[in-house]
This record gives structure tokens, C-alpha cells and sequence, in this order.
């Protein structure tokens, strides 16, 4: 049986799933920024019907709900298991890739944070959504940027996500059927004691998924060397996030 590159990834958040919501915490507070971002060009604040695809453990979600007034609400996740712990109660979870799972008929909301990176064709699937949003309709994202991990891509890792997206690029691929009322890009940085740290961290948010074969010591002691000598700083080593949101609305 051939293991496609999105299976690598379900297998790798379905492991993650028992530290998650832990370990998360630039994605929790990514998903926090893009309702902000939402509720400040947004007039609306009921929605007859939303579709959030990427929801894993509920970051976008209970924000969503907490903010809005929310009428139908449809979640999709790679990972069926997440459905079990979800904080906000949904119409009907839709489990599979986003790209080929149904979709409901009739959002006025679509939503996602964190999760269209993990597209390979990210633009192709925006230009669907868009198609398919009801007029007057909101469509918020966020994803990750070309700097995202940038350390990891320093060193030849081959573990990030296909589909990295500038805010102009989210922005111009919304903006062929929407009309874009807010965009940006931040760069940040987790700061840990040590690359073993950081491979902890990313094995326990899933991110690696897509990372081919596995490690010698000897591979292991190369990375953490490497990764110290080139971006230590007063003793401590970055890890990049690269957050990207782009708001739009349906004429």
C-alpha cells in the first residue's frame, strides 16, 4: 500500500492529538489574531451557515463561536479523531482532505487558521471557496508564510509544509472573485534551550509530517550542532512562525 504525503501528514497530527492543544500556542494565538482581524472590517456578526476546513482541536473554532453568532456550522478535519474533543458543538463534522471532501451548499463564513499550507495547491482551493461562498459572505484565513522554519530549511530539512503563501499572494488569490478588506504577514520567534527542544515541539504539534526516513544519532548530534553554531543566541536557539491572514467579502 503506497503512503501519500497527506497520509504522512494525518498520521503525524493523529499522534500529536495528546499534546496539541499543549504545545500550540502560536497557532491558538494566530487563530485569536485573524478573528480580531475579522471583527474589525467585518459588519456582520450573524452567519446563516459556516464552513471552517482545517478546525483540528478547535483554535479557529471556539473563538469563531465565543465572537459570533453562528447558525449551521460545518468543521472539517484531515484527522477524524479530532471530532471526540471538539470545544464547540458542530452541525456535521466532514472528515478527509478539504479538497475532496463535500462541501455545504450555502456558507455565508469560511473560514480556516493554520491549516492551508498543508494544500498543494493552495490558490486552486481558495478560488473554489470563493466560487462557492454565498454573496455578502466572509472568507477569513490565515497560513504561513516562505520564512516559516526557516532555520529547519537552512539546515536541508525537507519536513515543511507544500503550500507556504506570502499575504500577497493569499491576498491575490482571494481577490480574483472576493474583495480583500484585510491582509498582512508577521514573523516571530519560539525560543528554546535546545534543537532537541525543537524537534520535541514539532513532533508534538505534527508539523513534521512530511519528513522522509529517520535519524542516526549521529544525523541527530550533526542537526543540534549545526542548529546551535548557526543561530544560538545568548545561549538559546529560534524557531521561526511565519503567520499570513488575508479577509474578504463576496459582492
Amino acid at each position: 500500500m503506497t503512503v501519500t504525503p497527506t497520509d504522512r501528514v494525518g498520521l503525524s497530527f493523529r499522534r500529536s492529538l495528546p499534546s496539541y492543544t499543549r504545545e500550540a500556542s502560536p497557532q491558538k494565538r494566530i487563530a485569536r489574531l485573524l478573528v480580531k482581524r475579522l471583527l474589525r472590517v467585518c459588519p456582520e456578526w450573524r452567519f446563516n451557515c459556516a464552513f471552517e476546513f482545517g478546525c483540528g482541536t478547535g483554535n479557529l473554532t471556539l473563538p469563531l463561536a465565543q465572537e459570533l453568532e453562528l447558525g449551521r456550522l460545518f468543521l472539517n478535519d484531515l484527522v477524524a479523531d479530532v471530532a471526540h474533543d471538539l470545544p464547540v458543538r458542530p452541525t456535521q463534522f466532514i472528515a478527509g482532505p478539504v479538497e475532496t471532501v463535500p462541501w455545504p451548499a450555502t456558507p455565508d463564513l469560511i473560514a480556516s487558521a493554520s491549516a492551508l499550507q498543508w494544500v498543494e495547491d493552495p490558490a486552486a482551493l481558495i478560488h473554489r471557496l470563493a466560487e462557492l461562498l454565498q454573496p455578502k459572505g466572509w472568507m477569513a484565513i490565515s497560513t504561513f508564510g516562505p520564512d516559516q522554519f526557516k532555520e529547519l530549511v537552512a539546515l536541508g530539512s525537507d519536513a515543511g509544509a507544500p503550500g507556504y503563501m506570502t499575504d500577497a499572494d493569499l491576498s491575490v488569490a482571494m481577490a480574483e472573485t472576493l474583495d480583500v478588506r484585510d491582509s498582512g504577514m508577521l514573523t516571530c520567534r519560539l525560543w528554546f534551550d535546545d534543537p532537541r527542544d525543537v524537534l520535541r515541539h514539532l513532533r508534538e504539534t505534527g508539523v513534521n509530517g512530511r519528513a522522509k526516513g529517520g535519524w542516526t544519532r549521529r544525523d541527530l548530534e550533526r542537526f543540534c550542532s549545526d542548529y546551535v553554531e548557526r543561530f544560538a543566541i545568548d545561549g538559546r536557539v529560534p524557531l521561526t512562525y511565519q503567520p499570513v491572514w488575508a479577509i474578504a467579502t463576496r459582492a
